[in-house]
């Protein structure tokens, strides 16, 4: 193992061991409120005289406007916010806004703020902002917690920003608008088992989600949102070893990230470590690159390994599955599919500049006008094994290398003979015709001068 390889291991590593785990969190159900509050006041006075250490349940009897200043969840408090009627989704309406008071990332706009080891759960409730200025509606601080079972996060402002830990296992994050990360800012650790992240957008990146340190999705649905980059989750910001440059983590082990629009990356903007094992990257729009996934740029060096999962039904002018920039590296193994994704010019299942190898999985029935299943552009690409078949396009309609360094195991993995640099197997048989061609004009000159010699 290298150097920049050690110095990269133990900076993810550290990372880990820093943030903050739900390791001790079990699935939650509110049961009887410790005490029912119908005003500001009462809400405030429940949260003050919270027992430390214990977790405690406050359930709202109506729709509560918060008219002082933003609602902090204190050191060691454990509260749970819901309704007193099940089928209420009671309102918590922050209204507060100082120019120069700042929380944390730039802004006190906030209608609840989780302090260091503070932790709030929500559980049927709806929390909101009415401002349109900068800012989120919940801010977690460093070691602080959320945990999201059902309710409704929604605003004019950012969703959730955080820098402690969020969980999410049900509810709802919409229609909220930030420069970056609409739905959810995550700079700490954030694991989403289910619920949905939609209808967010960005001025900038990450529509749904801006992640810069640790997200773990394995269930929900991020869907309808929208930015610049990323329109479904933008992936960036860790460390830098050497000449290489890596960002957030993002593992993809189910879910479904589906109708996010974007100008580069519809789905996922990746520019860190992406890992996909599971779920699903469907029908996401790129005006330019990377209809499903967008994979490195020119100052950030990313990595996406796919190993499970799906990527199909996207659409972009290049890589409509997948657009793998030069300096980054992408791989296709396990079982993994790319298929029925649309690029209007190159590449619909991949388009590729940098590295990428296909171990296993299949690269199905994509379109393109140039390289339908692959378009090499530049860089080493290596077919190991797997599929790449059903695919169509005006010309290579499987695999198309213009200018890089194409490799091929075995040709069974492609359904036809790829294009190279514009000319197929026609080329091998018209110098196989010429070669004849030569053979009997020789044979009959040598036949003539043997005549000649009798």
């Amino acid at each position: 193992m290298g150097k920049k390889s050690v110095l990269l291991f133990l900076l993810l590593s550290l990372c880990l061991m820093l943030s903050v785990t739900f390791d001790d969190v079990p699935f939650f159900v509110s049961g009887e409120p410790d005490t029912v509050v119908s005003n500001e006041t009462e809400l405030r006075n429940a949260i003050d005289n919270a027992q430390a250490g214990k977790s405690v349940v406050i359930a709202l009897d109506r729709d509560i406007t918060l008219t002082e200043s933003t609602l902090t969840i204190p050191v060691n408090k454990d509260i749970t916010l819901t309704s007193n009627k099940e089928s209420e989704l009671y309102k918590l309406i922050g209204t507060s806004y100082e120019e120069y008071g700042v929380i944390v990332g730039g802004s006190s706009v906030s209608t609840i703020t989780v302090e260091s080891n503070g932790a709030l759960k929500l559980d049927g409730i709806s929390v909101t902002h009415t401002h349109t200025r900068l800012g989120y509606v919940i801010t977690v601080n460093e070691n602080g917690k959320l945990i999201l079972y059902n309710g409704l996060i929604s605003s004019n402002i950012g969703g959730v920003y955080n820098i402690g830990a969020f969980l999410m296992q049900g509810g709802e994050i919409s229609n909220n608008s930030a420069i970056d990360g609409g739905g959810v800012r995550n700079r700490g650790t954030f694991r989403m088992a289910g619920g949905e992240i939609s209808g967010n957008s960005a001025g900038n990146d990450g529509g749904g989600v801006y992640n810069e340190n640790t997200f773990e999705m394995s269930g929900g649905e991020i869907s309808g949102n929208s930015g610049a980059t990323g329109g479904g989750i933008y992936n960036w910001g860790g460390a830098v070893v050497g000449d290489d440059q890596y960002g957030g983590s993002f593992t993809l082990s189910g879910g479904l990230i589906s109708g996010n629009t974007a100008w580069r990356g519809g789905g996922v903007g990746n520019y860190g470590i992406f890992i996909m094992n599971g779920g699903e990257i469907s029908n996401n729009i790129a005006t330019v690159n990377g209809g499903g996934v967008i994979n490195g740029q020119i100052i950030a060096k990313a990595n996406f390994e796919m190993s499970g999962g799906k990527i199909l039904g996207n659409t972009a002018e290049k890589g409509g599955g997948v657009y793998n920039f030069f300096n980054s590296t992408a791989s296709l193994s396990g079982t993994g599919v790319i298929s029925n994704n649309n690029a209007t010019n190159l590449g619909g299942g991949i388009c590729t500049d940098g590295a990428f190898t296909l171990v296993e999985g299949k690269i199905l029935d994509n379109y393109a006008y140039v390289g339908g299943g692959v378009y090499v552009g530049n860089g080493d690409t290596t077919l190991i094994g797997g599929r790449v078949s059903g695919n169509t396009a005006k010309e290579g309609k499987n695999v198309f290398n213009e200018n890089g360094n194409l490799t091929i195991s075995s040709e069974e993995i492609i359904e036809d003979t790829p294009t190279i640099d514009g000319v197929m197997i026609i080329c091998a048989i018209v110098i196989v015709l010429v070669v004849c061609v030569v053979a009997v004009l020789l044979f009959r000159r040598h036949r003539k001068t043997a005549m000649l010699s009798k």
